[in-house]
């Protein structure tokens, strides 16, 4: 089907296919859009969490939000430049990469080992050590304090 839709796209005359690139960019455009907005809300729910933690200090809280609203516009439309410049080279790129590591992954040489059958007490008690100084389920605030 691609293959057919790729032919049939070379045959049309010129008028046809800048109108199909222009679809397509368009169609680049929105979805980039789409994430854009998505990584946008995700980062503002994220802010709004940081500042109602009681162990983040409010100015911490504040600055990391004033910083992402000055640079994210700048970021998000440089990314936006460049998959818009470079769509169809990587593209093609991408797809031949992706191929290869969904190949290489159904390998078994591929695979990590197995883990241990029993768990030495070093082991252990380097989990508790490290649970003690980092724990995962505190935020780091707490640990600080």
């Amino acid at each position: 089907l691609k293959a057919f839709y790729s032919a049939m796209v070379k045959l049309a005359p010129r008028p046809v296919r800048n109108a199909a690139k222009e679809v397509h960019d368009a169609t680049l455009e929105y979805m980039f859009d789409t994430v854009d907005r998505k990584i946008e809300s995700l980062v503002t729910q994220t802010f709004k969490k940081m500042q109602d933690d009681p162990w983040t200090p409010k100015f911490f809280a504040q600055f990391l939000e004033h910083m992402w609203r000055t640079l994210w516009p700048e970021i998000s439309d440089a990314v936006k430049e460049d998959l818009l410049e470079d769509k169809l080279k990587t593209t093609k790129l991408a797809s031949k990469d992706v191929k290869l590591e969904r190949k290489d992954a159904k390998q078994v040489w591929s695979w990590p080992p197995p883990p241990a059958p029993w768990p030495g007490m070093l082991a252990y008690c380097r989990a508790k050590f490290i649970y003690a100084i980092m724990p995962a389920d505190k935020p780091i605030w707490w640990v600080i304090q």
